[in-house]
C-alpha cells in the first residue's frame, strides 16, 4: 500500500503509526515508516505521519523515529489533540514541520480553540467522528445522519472556526463504509457545504469522488 501510495491521486499521503495499527505490530510499522520516508518518491504530494498518543510509550518512541526523518515529512498528525501541552511535546520533539490536530475527544472539542493557537505551526484542524462519537456515546460511525438530525454540525463548525482564526485548514475525517461510493460522495458534499477544506479517505476509491466533490465547478470558478 505504501508503494502504490506514490502512484495515487490524492493531494497528502499520511503514512499512519497509530489506529490502523495493531499493538503488536507498532515497532514493525515505525520502522517501515522510517525507511519509506527516507527512500521518499511522493513528488508534489504532501507528506504526514501519523505518532500514537502523547503520554504513550508507541508516542514517545514514535517521536525518537520521526524526529529522525523530519527532513523527508511536512507533517505530524497528533490524535487524540486534548491540550496546547499535547501540541508542544510535539512541537519539541519534531522541530521544522507543520501540525495537523486530530479533535476526536470531548476534552479536545472543549480545547479547540487553545489547540488550534497552540504554536504557528498549526497547519490543521481534522475532525475526527468515529473516535469522537465513541468518546461522546454517539451511536454512528462516521457522520452518517441519525434520527433526530445532524449529531455533527456544532462540532463540525466549531473546529472550523478555530481553524479560520488561526488560518489554518479545517479538514473532515473519513468515511469507513469502503463499497459505498454515495455515501463517500455525500458525506464530502456535507463537508464542503460546512467550509471544510479536504477530506481523509481511506481507500483508494474514495480518493476521486473526494477530489470531485472539492473541486470548483466551472460555474464557480466564473464567479470567482
Amino acid at each position: 500500500m505504501i508503494a502504490k501510495s506514490r502512484e495515487l491521486g490524492a493531494d497528502q499521503v499520511m503514512l499512519d503509526l497509530e489506529d490502523s495499527v495493531a499493538a503488536g505490530d507498532k515497532d514493525e510499522a515505525r520502522r517501515t515508516a522510517v525507511v519509506e520516508l527516507e527512500r521518499g518518491g511522493w513528488g508534489e504530494r504532501i507528506v504526514s505521519i501519523r505518532v500514537n498518543a502523547v503520554g504513550t510509550a508507541p508516542g514517545e518512541r514514535d517521536l525518537e523515529a520521526v524526529a529522525s526523518v523530519s527532513a523527508s515529512i511536512d507533517s505530524v498528525v497528533i490524535p487524540k489533540a486534548e491540550s496546547v501541552e499535547h501540541l508542544r511535546v510535539i512541537a519539541d520533539a519534531i522541530p521544522n514541520v507543520g501540525l495537523e490536530a486530530l479533535i476526536e475527544t470531548a476534552t479536545g472539542l472543549v480545547e479547540v480553540e487553545a489547540i488550534a493557537s497552540a504554536t504557528d505551526r498549526v497547519e490543521a484542524l481534522v475532525f475526527g467522528p468515529i473516535d469522537l462519537a465513541a468518546s461522546l456515546g454517539v451511536p454512528a460511525l462516521d457522520d452518517r445522519p441519525v434520527e433526530g438530525g445532524d449529531v455533527w454540525h456544532y462540532a463540525r463548525m466549531r473546529i472550523l472556526v478555530a481553524a479560520r482564526a488561526v488560518g489554518a485548514f479545517a479538514i473532515d475525517g473519513p468515511v469507513v463504509a469502503l463499497e459505498d461510493e454515495e455515501r463517500v460522495r455525500s458525506s464530502a458534499a456535507l463537508a464542503r457545504a460546512h467550509g471544510y477544506d479536504g477530506k481523509w479517505v481511506i481507500h483508494p476509491s474514495q480518493i476521486a469522488i473526494v477530489n470531485e466533490v472539492f473541486s470548483p465547478t466551472e460555474a464557480e470558478i466564473r464567479a470567482a
